[in-house]
């Protein structure tokens, strides 16, 4: 009987180290250029190892007053990590009523991005071109 209710209790001590453990983390990357700020947040849930959902969104902000955007024709920004990349371009007919423009996505069993990493943002727009550095908030 003791030899039996040792073993049992081994075996649910071995359970237990096995387990898979679910981790949550959110990173925040923020940054800004001379006319544009950007911000990029990346959320998981998943197994410690691989992370089987990630959801992100890149929200690019114009510094500038809203009248200057106004005749924007085409925009066009995008990010870029080790583990993700994304972009949009969009052509308008009306003047602009926003400075605030997003991307969001969402992936499974993808690897999160290295919370040391610099991400590149680039915009374009009206003939001109920037790059933001975006870096981890701690």
């Amino acid at each position: 009987m003791k030899k039996w209710l040792s073993g049992v209790l081994f075996c649910i001590f071995l359970s237990g180290c096995t387990s898979s453990e679910t981790t949550n983390y959110e990173y925040t990357f923020t940054g800004e250029s001379e006319y544009w700020e950007a911000e990029y947040k990346e959320r998981g849930t998943g197994e410690t190892a691989a992370f089987n959902k990630v959801e992100d969104e890149l929200i690019v902000t114009y510094k500038g007053p809203i009248e200057e955007l106004a005749t924007t024709e085409l925009l066009s920004y995008s990010f870029q990590s080790t583990v993700d990349q994304a972009s949009v371009t969009s052509t308008f007919d009306q003047p602009l009523n926003t400075k605030r423009f997003s991307i969001q996505g969402g992936s499974k069993n993808r690897d999160r991005t290295n919370k040391e990493e610099v991400l590149i943002v680039k915009v374009r727009w009206n003939g001109k071109f920037e790059n933001i550095e975006l870096h981890r908030v701690k």
